[in-house]
């Protein structure tokens, strides 16, 4: 895999744009030939004709022209011409056409040339000073040896596609010459398999430093072979591994010779010259195809030409291996991917400009669906390509990376990538523009230019677009070159032109730098400033000016806000503009800001056609913007820099201690206070980052809210200016739903930082910390349904349901993650190894949610469970623990004192004092029996759960504990009855969070419930006499009593006495006047 930068490049349209190839103006050239199919377009090549009294012309190959015999078309590039009828077929010249082929060195070998199919023009390569080559690698030939009598012996291999090339003399012409360095017959002399050598599958014709060389390079892939022509000379490079030798040697040890044995003993093999041993067989049927693609460039030394072949279906991957002419010396590039065909297209171009060539590679078919890769490698002068960007397509079946073609289109130094994706739609191009950075590994987005069919004006339909390209060349004089694409599919070759790249710089100057406030104008300078190569020399610019948009103090002039006005190349020029100020406006705190776009204007002499010399800015800066601010006269020290002093505090609501804050106690406002001691300061916006998991509960109007992360950032205009002794305050409502519930013991950072135009000799930044607690705690009831429970000593009323009931409440507003809830339940008694107390196993009800308990030993909780959790809480800083039993101890750190006296043995949290009975055999004279975890003689079972408390203070959770309660075992032989008190021990321990702060000092309380056994005496019946002697003793009582009424005098009371006191009382009322007499009746 490769180690160097992956750019998975998105070829969108956000990433491509038009940048200086001309798509509004194609030249396109079509297949005018009957039948249209001879897949015009197969091949292009480009000729400027500027070094010869040819002009510019564009060479399109059709090999199927003629059902395979092949045509190679010249067209001129004059736009004044028709563009189709500006072609013409080059013809063959007589010689060449000469079926019948003689080798030199070879008296008894005759090839004659089979039929007339032969793809002429599926291969084409020219540049500039060199030659034009053409190929027909599909040309089939027929072999005949003639033996010593002169008699024909055919070779027997009648249809070998040995393919030949044809050449072009300067590109100048219009008669093709015969290549004639033709290869030793022997490489082709085999029957099974057939060859099919493909001579001039590919060719490439290297950019010269020396004019009087040829440098080129022919592959010919079925016979991994390449042929080098360097510095006038000819070598043959077989692909590595093969063995440079194995072709001669097989030809020095074939039986040569025209006599009569000699051909018979090669009956075996069907050939007169040559018979090849199996392992030769072999070696030629490899499919390695090296020359599938070829190319040169300087990679390594400056004045040092390699070649290079790809071989794409080497190892199933692909390869491309770099020839040193002149020498043995090779290096190889290996592709990394099954299937993707590296190397099936080459191109060389210098795209980071750093003297030395670079190598990209296509790799086509890379992707389950074709989307198609293309690598870079950049040379260096250690002989050693260094892996560099890669680009990606992303159509389905586009086959990106197909073809690749290289030059320096925008005139920058840097080589820029030419890439062909005919399959994607009805075929694309891309440009990618050459940049230092294409050679390293840090992440880029390249620009690019994204060209498809359906970019021109008026164009016919083109099916294929891209399928070859030509070495871009300046074919319209104007000095950047242009690039020509095949579409064979649809029989067309389109020629697209380059602009002049110009870099434009603007600027805006004021003539006034401070406005007095009396101002009522000002003169601007609107000025810029372009340059590139080749661009004309004045230019045209379309300004458009944006005077103080926001405020509005500048009066409006049309014929400020946009113009159009010519500068000249490579100095700067001005253009002065008055701008008038409103009256009646008293904002002279904000300064004037003036925005001013420049773009190149559109108009060109020419009208609607191409204007070769019309420049684009430089890469893709289709409006270059610049910006100029003129401040008021403020008052300020010097009239223009204003030296405040700005200090920022602080306070909470909803808080303790302005800094604590309670988990889940509710919502926190803020409020900042920033204050001002110096001079004015203008723009003063401050920026508060909030700590992960705070948010707002409602926005601020003065803010613009934005997310980093998870934090959320604030940028608030506090004031404009800010003046001394006006001190600007901000709400903030903070919403802390976010905060974790297990927060408390943390610090919660709220960075403030203060920006202002003026110079701040103050607080720029300050940080204000919320700190956060845990605090809540619980209390702990128990209760028995029945307090006194009547028992029996026989039948079922011997086994009582008993049912005691804890609720636990939290107090506080944080929540309690997890509790630790335990009772203890005397089950047994111990001697007699008898139970007396069956227990349900209970469920306990938290926030309407049921938590299931377990069942343990008492013994073994109190000397392992609890002391581990004890453990876990570090009792150094958790008080309110339980004390353990001498032997129940272990190494845990001590409980404080009041912790200690509170739970001391014996006695409840709440202070009620614990029965005193230790024995259930030492009943007392009270007849009560004590069955507790504290008698001695129990054994006690504990159930404990586990559970969390939400956050709402004063959430109750409630857990039942039924038991069934056998009294029997209790009774003696006396039959003597008695109480029971029954009680059951119950402790809540709070083990999360581990930071609490608990309001009552707290984490552990425990509690108690009782019920009393009862038995009431046996009723006795009454004997049958004692009813009416009871009876008859009281009535006998009763008349002995009135009797010593009547004897006293008690019914009988004297008539005197009660006359003597009526008439008395008739005395006394006579002696009031206020009453007449009254007459009493006896």
């Amino acid at each position: 895999m490769f180690v160097a930068l992956i750019l998975f490049l998105t070829l969108s349209p956000l990433l491509a744009f038009s940048y200086n190839v001309d798509t509004s103006h194609p030249i396109i050239y079509e297949d005018r030939e009957p039948g249209g199919n001879g897949y015009f377009g197969y091949t292009v090549a480009l000729r400027s004709g500027q070094h010869s009294a040819v002009s510019a012309s564009i060479f399109i190959g059709a090999p199927k022209y003629n059902k395979g015999e092949g045509a190679l078309y010249r067209c001129s590039v004059n736009v004044n011409e028709t563009r189709s009828n500006s072609c013409r077929r080059l013809e063959l010249d007589q010689a060449s056409i000469s079926e019948e082929i003689r080798v030199q060195g070879f008296k008894n070998l005759k090839i004659t040339r089979f039929g007339t199919v032969g793809w002429l023009g599926a291969s084409l390569a020219t540049r500039e000073n060199s030659d034009l080559t053409v190929c027909a690698p599909r040309t089939s030939f027929e072999y005949t040896a003639i033996d010593r009598f002169n008699r024909s012996m055919a070779a027997g291999l009648l249809d070998d596609m040995r393919g030949i090339c044809y050449n072009l003399p300067d590109a100048i012409g219009d008669t093709l010459y015969r290549d004639n360095s033709v290869l030793l017959p022997g490489e082709y002399l085999s029957q099974d398999p057939n060859i099919n050598a493909l001579y001039g599958f590919s060719i490439n014709y290297a950019a010269k430093k020396e004019l009087n060389t040829v440098e080129l390079i022919i592959g010919r892939p079925r016979l991994n072979k390449v042929d080098i022509h360097h510095e006038n000379k000819t070598e043959t490079r077989v692909y590595p591994g093969l063995g440079a030798g194995d072709f001669d040697e097989a030809l020095s040890n074939a039986a040569i010779g025209a006599n009569l044995g000699n051909y018979r003993r090669g009956l075996s093999c069907k050939l007169a010259i040559i018979c090849y041993s199996d392992e030769i067989r072999s070696s030629i049927a490899d499919v390695i195809f090296p020359g599938y693609s070829v190319t040169s460039g300087y990679f390594f030394r400056s004045q040092e030409l390699v070649f290079a072949a790809g071989t794409p279906t080497w190892n199933f991957k692909g390869q491309v291996v770099v020839y040193l002419p002149g020498t043995a010396w090779e290096t190889k590039i290996d592709g990394s991917v099954l299937g993707e065909y590296f190397g099936a297209s080459l191109t060389t171009g210098d795209f980071d400009n750093d003297g030395l060539d670079d190598i990209a590679v296509g790799a086509p078919h890379w992707g389950e669906v074709d989307y198609g890769r293309v690598y870079t490698y950049y040379g260096n002068n250690k002989g050693v390509f260094r892996e560099g960007l890669m680009l990606q397509g992303t159509a389905e079946y586009g086959q990106f990376g197909y073809t690749l073609a290289a030059g320096d289109l925008d005139n920058d130094g840097h080589a820029d990538l030419v890439v062909g994706a005919p399959w994607e739609a009805s075929g694309t191009v891309y440009v990618f523009y050459g940049q230092p950075e294409f050679g390293t590994k840090g992440g880029f987005t390249p620009i690019t230019q994204r060209i498809a069919p359906l970019d021109f004006k008026s164009s016919p339909l083109i099916q294929g677009f891209g399928f070859s390209l030509a070495i871009p060349v300046d074919v319209d004089k104007n000095g950047y070159p242009d690039l020509a694409v095949g579409a064979y599919k649809s029989g067309h070759a389109v020629v697209l032109r380059g602009k002049p790249v110009v870099k434009v710089t603007p600027q805006l100057v004021s003539y006034t730098p401070i406005l007095e406030r009396s101002a009522r104008s000002f003169v601007i300078g609107i000025c810029t400033e372009y340059q590139g190569k080749k661009a004309p020399e004045f230019q045209v610019f379309r300004v458009e000016i944006a005077a103080d948009e926001e405020y509005m103090r500048i009066e409006n002039d049309e014929t400020t806000k946009l113009f159009t006005a010519p500068f000249t190349r490579d100095e700067i020029s001005c253009v002065n503009k008055t701008l008038h100020l409103r009256g009646g406006f008293k904002n002279f705190v904000e300064p004037i800001v003036i925005r001013g776009r420049f773009s190149i204007g559109k108009k060109s002499k020419q009208g609607d056609q191409f204007c070769s010399n019309c420049p684009v800015p430089n890469k893709g800066h289709f409006l270059e913007e610049t910006e100029l601010l003129i401040p008021f006269n403020t008052g300020c020290k010097g009239g223009k820099v204003c030296n405040s002093n700005l200090s920022i505090s602080w306070f909470a609501t909803g808080v303790s201690n302005n800094d604590r804050w309670a988990v889940g106690s509710g919502d926190v406002s803020i409020d900042i206070l920033v204050t001002n001691n110096g001079e004015p300061a203008f723009r003063t916006n401050i920026t508060i980052k909030m700590p992960p998991g705070v948010g707002l509960r409602k926005g601020i109007p003065s803010c613009l809210e934005t997310k980093e992360r998870n934090c959320v950032i604030l940028e608030c205009d506090v004031g404009n200016p800010l003046s001394k002794g006006d001190p600007k305050s901000l709400a903030v409502d903070l919403d802390m739903e976010g905060t974790a519930s297990s927060a408390g013991g943390t610090i919660l950072p709220f960075t403030v930082t203060t920006k202002t135009l003026s110079v701040n000799h103050g607080q720029n930044e300050s940080v204000f910390y919320l700190r956060l607690e845990n605090r809540a705690h619980i209390t702990l009831m128990g209760v028995a349904n029945e307090q006194n429970h009547k028992y029996e000593k026989k039948g079922n009323n011997s086994k009582l349901s008993i049912r005691h009931t804890y609720q636990l409440i939290k107090i506080g507003p944080s929540s309690l993650p997890k509790v630790h809830f335990a009772v203890d339940v005397p089950v047994a008694i111990t001697e007699k190894n008898v139970s007396i107390v069956d227990i349900h196993l209970p469920e306990l009800d938290s926030s309407g949610n049921m938590h299931e308990c377990l069942i343990v030993d008492t013994a073994t909780y109190k000397k392992t469970i609890l002391p581990n959790l004890l453990h876990s809480l570090r009792l150094t800083t958790t008080r309110g623990a339980p004390e353990l039993s001498v032997e129940e101890k272990v190494e845990e750190p001590e409980v404080d004192a009041k912790d200690e006296e509170e739970i001391h043995h014996g006695e409840r949290k709440n202070g009620t004092l614990l029965e005193g009975k230790t024995s259930i055999d030492g009943q007392g004279t009270d007849r009560t029996i004590y069955v507790n975890c504290s008698t001695a003689g129990i054994t006690c079972h504990t159930v404990m759960c586990d559970f969390n408390i939400s956050k709402t203070s004063g959430d109750a959770e409630n857990s039942i504990l039924d038991m069934m309660f056998d009294v029997q075992p209790l009774f003696t032989s006396d039959e003597s009855f008695f109480l029971v008190n029954f009680s059951t021990d119950a402790r809540a321990l709070i083990l999360k969070p581990a930071s609490l702060v608990t309001m009552n000092g707290s984490r552990f309380v425990e509690a108690k419930a009782s019920t009393i056994l009862y038995k009431l005496p046996k009723t006795q019946k009454l004997a049958g006499w004692v009813l009416p002697v009871s009876l008859c003793l009281g009535l006998l009582i009763l008349v002995l009593l009135i009797i010593i009424l009547s004897k006293v005098g008690f019914f009988n009371r004297p008539k005197k006495a009660m006359i003597a006191s009526v008439q008395k009382m008739t005395l006394k009322l006579k002696e009031d006047d206020g009453y007449e007499e009254l007459n009493l009746h006896e």
